[in-house]
């Protein structure tokens, strides 16, 4: 049976293998399937080795809308310690993932589908800025693991308020593109008995921030 998702979530299901999309009134490119991996940054993209350089060298390790799991091929050069499980919300990405080897699992950030303190490390980039919150993806990231959560942004948290958008509000396929307050963030983590410590960390781009979040 089907994962019931919302209609955010099932934005590359919608686009994938078009010739293009409309993103703020212009046509852009869209990526295939094989080409995914390189369109979202590849495993060497700058951004992505600043933040492996901050994770632990070993344990299990889940990464949320995986796509077309770049950091999978990043981690077996840097971090073959770590174990690697992929997720993600889009059933194409995750097929094509199983047809590769790579153990990964269809699911939403919203609740995923793991028992609490499965993996030593959860990550997720570039996702919580497409859903209606970071609420819920927040807490199911503290849930689900162990040690360490990160969380990479390309939209950078807002130091005064939370600041919502669709793109392209009122067009089949909307997505988010929301700059959440950092002081809404905060709180959340500090709500949460389970969180030790947390820091914001300057990442280069696409990407803007990493959040790292030590675990009790």
């Amino acid at each position: 049976m089907s994962l019931k998702r919302e209609n955010y979530e099932l934005w590359w299901s919608k686009n994938l293998g078009k010739r293009s999309y409309l993103h703020d009134g212009a046509e852009v490119d869209a990526p295939s399937l094989e080409s995914f991996g390189t369109w979202m940054g590849d495993s060497k993209s700058r951004d992505r080795v600043a933040v492996r350089s901050h994770f632990i060298d070993q344990g299990t390790f889940l990464d949320v809308g995986c796509g077309a799991a770049p950091e999978y091929e990043g981690l077996k050069r840097s971090k073959p310690g770590l174990s690697y499980t992929g997720v993600d919300i889009t059933p194409e990405l995750v097929e094509f993932n199983k047809l590769r080897g790579i153990e990964c699992f269809e699911g939403t950030a919203n609740s995923l589908p793991f028992e609490s303190n499965s993996y030593d490390v959860v990550h997720c980039r570039h996702v919580v800025e497409h859903m209606s919150n970071v609420i819920s993806p927040l807490n199911e990231f503290i849930r689900v693991a162990s040690q360490k959560v990160y969380l990479v942004f390309f939209i950078g948290p807002s130091i005064l308020k939370s600041r919502f958008k669709l793109d392209n509000e009122g067009t089949e396929g909307e997505v988010f593109h929301n700059s959440y307050s950092k002081s809404e963030i905060k709180n959340i983590l500090k709500s949460s008995e389970k969180v030790a410590k947390y820091k914001f960390i300057k990442v280069p781009k696409p990407s803007t921030y990493l959040l790292e979040i030590d675990l009790k």
